[in-house]
């Protein structure tokens, strides 16, 4: 979850797309999938947590997602990737202008741009919908202006072993 507390100037979120085996019961399973017998949770910074903290975060985050999640998964999916960057998203310098009337001698083509990068995140979610079929797929949003621990939630390992979409908001 997102939670500012005041002005932060440098700060950034991230979306995760994660498939899990199945839906999780309680906080003992998904801690369980998540993190097997590991007691704690390491960021590469050094923070340590333990990891029954991290899956309680994760649980109310997926509880929160099927509450709000009225519309079809795939679009909350798209929504997702297509407002930051993810792997496969668009390289900007192909959608570059030449505007003789711009300082800079070109302008982008920003329509031509956010319509490739919506085709591209749909093609990504459908992909990855496919090879996950059968499998529990929810999204969770954690944001580095929280404090260290969202920080290590946002920018740590918490879903490398589960299949995963990571959408950058930086």
């Amino acid at each position: 979850m997102k939670i500012r507390n005041g002005f932060v100037s440098n700060s950034s979120s991230s979306s995760f797309v994660v498939a899990l085996p199945k839906q999780p019961k309680n906080v003992k399973e998904l801690k369980e999938m998540l993190f097997g017998d590991e007691k704690y949770y390491e960021y590469c910074d050094g923070k340590i947590f333990k990891t029954e903290r991290v899956a309680e975060t994760v649980f109310d985050d997926i509880q929160d997602f099927i509450k709000s999640n009225s519309g079809s998964k795939i679009n909350y999916m798209l929504e997702s990737l297509i407002n930051g960057w993810f792997n496969g998203h668009p390289d900007l310098e192909k959608y570059k202008i030449e505007d003789p009337q711009s300082k800079s001698n070109y302008i982008y083509d920003w329509n031509r741009y956010h319509l490739d990068c919506k085709k591209i995140a749909k093609k990504v979610v459908q992909k990855f919908k496919k090879e996950n079929k059968g499998r529990f797929i929810f999204v969770v949003d954690y944001s580095d202006n929280s404090g260290d621990y969202f920080c290590a939630l946002e920018h740590g390992p918490l879903f490398d072993d589960l299949p995963h979409i990571r959408t950058s908001y930086h």
